[in-house]
């Protein structure tokens, strides 16, 4: 390390107000060597994260999906059985619940793939020629992407055919 990277250190640790010595050695800031071993660490705990992360997203929409589905079921069911006594315009509270589930969807779907071609890059980062490439490699995420539109855009439809024919017939 250079004398004039040491002076550096020394200043900024005086304006941070620590001192030389006690829980802190001047060799022990990064070098170059210590850099690509700690961002090594780092990658692969935030590799880590990010998984785990993916799984609780995954897990979040799954949940999301069933309690929409729930929700209009039961509305339906209410305004089927309080049909006389319940405004018109009640019957439009099945499809907000479906519209605003979407929008959450759409929303998990784009924060899932961003952290999936973030963890992409990671693994290609830290893949060799012979590997597989990791998990983000191997697997097709367009099934995903085709059933996740798929799920919502019948919803949608079938709340708002229920809900047209009840405000036209009802």
């Amino acid at each position: 390390m250079t004398e004039q990277r040491k002076s550096r250190i020394r200043s900024a640790l005086i304006f941070f107000g620590l001192q030389e010595g006690d829980d802190f050695a001047i060799e022990r800031v990064r070098t170059p060597r210590n850099h690509q071993e700690k961002s090594g660490e780092f990658y692969l705990k935030e590799y880590e994260f990010l998984r785990r992360e993916i799984e609780i997203t995954i897990q979040s929409a799954r949940a999301l999906e069933r309690n929409v589905v729930v929700a209009i079921g039961i509305s339906i069911a209410w305004l089927f059985h309080e049909r006389q006594a319940v405004p018109r315009w009640a019957w439009l509270f099945p499809c907000l619940f479906a519209m605003l589930g979407a929008i959450r969807a759409f929303g998990n779907f784009r924060l899932f793939s961003a952290m999936a071609r973030y963890l992409g890059k990671v693994e290609l980062a830290f893949s060799e020629e012979s590997d597989p490439g990791g998990w983000q490699h191997f697997a097709s995420r367009s099934w995903n992407r085709i059933s996740v539109l798929a799920f919502w855009s019948l919803l949608i439809f079938a709340t708002l055919a229920v809900t047209l024919y009840e405000l036209t017939h009802g």
